[in-house]
């Protein structure tokens, strides 16, 4: 095949030269040479120098043609004999791409590889955008690539949405493409890297957390070194980095060290005695191990026995207590469980709200699930949140309506049980943390504390309810007569929506026949109340709600002064035509009357401009 190359090679760069100096060109005419004895033996070839000498030896006229055809047929030998071998098994290629082959339009892949690769601040909407209304694009295997690279993107908002995104995928394909080019060396993108991976795989990486834990830069280190808790056999290397690094490294292996319970790290637990309580604390907070819990234990019995002596500290020590508590959730021991019971009953104050619960969530051990149990039985108001959760986890529906729902009727078994009708808020605080998954058609909580760090990894819990809510519950809910007192004044993640709309938004179950018209009656009737706003607007429309009339003018209610940019959003979301509208907004204006001055002549602008019939997006601002 060599000589089939030269040959060939020859013959184009007598074609560039020029077929008239082809005669004169020794060295194509010592490679056919050197095929003379190949052409005895394969007729292919002899056909080939046959064309070669005509190229050498023919007419002005001839000689392209026949360079030509001498051209196509070396070329075409080339291919069609070559052959390359190298010696050793054969093995498959490794895929450094996750995601799926789909087929998917150029005008919508194209913005996002330019979000990607591009610069500027519009590209953060497009991709959360994407994210949120066509999550399914981002599973394509030409933005696979993208997606890693954006952890490195020095729009770190940018950078952190991917983060999370990947992160929540959970897919393990992705951690060859986190692991091609991984540079220890690197800041913030490549221990971002490292924290996906972590989120995604866990321990299943050690050897790589290892690695760089021992050879990155800060930034890697303490992604890195967190990672390492998720291997016991890992509390060896990490006391030895105990020994080595300083600042926020140190810290960062003190805290994955409060996940080891090896003989290795006895070292780790006497330094961890002898520091102060709230900084030991703090390093053992995310912990729920056995080790974790009896230092907690200490701390807290040390700091109790401190406070009956703290005279004119003693608000200090309280307040040192209650951050203590906070970081023992989760934790179990028998003597802390007793400190526990005591606080809750001599001194509440310094129990955290929600405390059985949260700790619960982050560990149902059965000592834990024990104790619910028993304080609901003591107290059944003030410790109905953590046995109603387990409930929800482990009962029927049916078991559970018949058991917690009286606690919505204040009148009935709530006032013979605690003779104080209160609030459920207990239900509410559990219910607020479920929402509707419509993939698994499951009522899920999923609930992460964690980030008191930047280097700390978030830790997520996901809990699905053993059956969905009985139908029966929310008639109940939505005509809870102290709706609005539980957490009043605080606004939910919604924007305008408080916590209750909020948890009610959240267990919308579209499955549920008629489900629907009621939730629209309930956010219409509460519009008319407290006055409309555009997000209420916005839910109506997605159950289907039909009557718009008189919203408008309840604006008022929620302000004395016209505010401008909210009735434009409300004029813009409402379902109505520009007429109806026009007279909508008239109604508005008369309420107003004298009283507001300010913003007045735009509403009355834009009024008549409805009436003419503009459309609500083309009213002039």
């Amino acid at each position: 095949m060599n000589g089939i190359y030269e040959l060939r090679d020859r013959m184009e760069d007598g074609a560039i030269a020029g077929t008239s100096l082809l005669s004169e060109n020794f060295r194509l005419k010592n490679a056919a040479k050197q095929l003379q004895p190949l052409a005895q033996a394969s007729p292919v070839v002899k056909k080939l120098l046959t064309l070669t000498e005509d190229a050498l030896n023919g007419s002005g006229e001839t000689r392209p043609k026949a360079l030509l055809d001498a051209l196509a047929l070396g070329e075409a030998l080339a291919v069609t004999q070559a052959a390359i071998q190298v010696e050793g098994e054969l093995k498959p290629l490794e895929r450094l791409d996750s995601g799926e082959g789909f087929q998917i339009p150029y005008s919508s892949l194209a913005p996002l590889l330019e979000a990607f690769k591009g610069s500027g601040s519009g590209r953060f909407g497009v991709i959360q955008e994407t994210m949120v209304n066509n999550p399914q694009l981002l599973r394509h295997f030409r933005l696979r690539s993208c997606l890693v690279q954006a952890l490195g993107d020095s729009y770190s908002e940018l950078a952190n949405l991917v983060k999370r995104w990947l992160a929540a995928e959970r897919d393990p394909a992705i951690i060859p493409l986190l692991k091609k080019n991984f540079n220890p060396q690197g800041k913030k993108d490549m221990a971002r890297r490292i924290q996906v991976a972590d989120e995604i795989c866990g321990g299943e990486e050690n050897d790589w957390y290892r690695q760089a834990a021992a050879e990155g830069s800060r930034e890697v280190k303490e992604a890195a070194v967190t990672a390492l808790r998720h291997k016991q056999e890992n509390g060896s290397f990490l006391m030895e980095l105990l020994k080595t690094e300083k600042g926020s490294v140190n810290q960062a292996v003190l805290w994955t060290l409060s996940f080891m319970e090896g003989p290795e790290t006895e070292g780790y637990w006497k330094y961890i005695e002898k520091k102060r309580p709230e900084e030991a604390s703090e390093y053992l907070a995310e912990s729920v191990g056995s080790k974790a819990s009896q230092a907690m234990e200490k701390i807290i019995e040390r700091e109790l026995e401190e406070l009956s002596l703290a005279g004119e500290k003693r608000k200090e020590r309280r307040d040192r207590l209650k951050g203590l508590w906070l970081d023992a959730r989760g934790k179990y021991t028998s003597r802390l469980l007793e400190l526990y019971r005591f606080c809750a009953k001599e001194e509440p104050s310094l129990i955290p709200e929600n405390f059985l619960l949260d700790s619960i969530c982050r560990n149902p051990c059965p000592e834990l699930r024990k104790l619910a149990e028993e304080m609901y039985e003591e107290d059944p108001e003030s410790n109905i949140a953590p046995v109603f959760f387990l409930s929800l986890l482990h009962d029927s529906a049916q078991r559970v309506y018949s058991r917690f729902s009286p606690y919505l009727k204040p009148d009935r078994m709530l006032a013979r049980l605690t003779k104080k009708g209160k609030n459920a808020v207990g239900l509410f605080e559990v219910l607020s943390r479920f929402s509707w998954d419509p993939g698994t058609k499951k009522y899920r909580m999923l609930w992460g504390y964690g980030y008191r760090e930047e280097w700390k990894p978030p830790v997520q819990i996901s809990y699905v309810m053993k059956e969905n809510l009985a139908r029966e519950w929310y008639p109940l809910l939505f005509n809870y007569s102290k709706r609005y007192s539980w957490k009043k004044g605080n606004r939910g993640y919604f924007g305008d929506f408080l916590p209750y709309d909020q948890m009610l938004i959240q267990l919308y179950c579209p499955d549920v026949p008629g489900l629907s018209q009621e939730y629209g009656q309930y956010f219409y009737k509460k519009a008319l109340e407290q006055g409309v706003t555009e997000a209420d607007v916005k839910m109506l429309k997605q159950w289907g709600w039909k009557e718009y009339k008189g919203l408008l003018a309840t604006l008022k209610k929620k302000e004395k002064n016209i505010n401008v940019w909210e009735t434009a959003f409300v004029l813009r979301e409402l379902p109505l035509e520009p007429k109806e509208l026009g007279e909508e907004l008239d109604r508005l204006i008369q309420s107003y009357g004298k009283e507001a001055v300010t913003g007045m002549g735009m509403l009355e602008k834009w009024r008549d401009e409805l009436l003419q019939g503009v459309r609500p997006a083309s009213l002039s601002l």
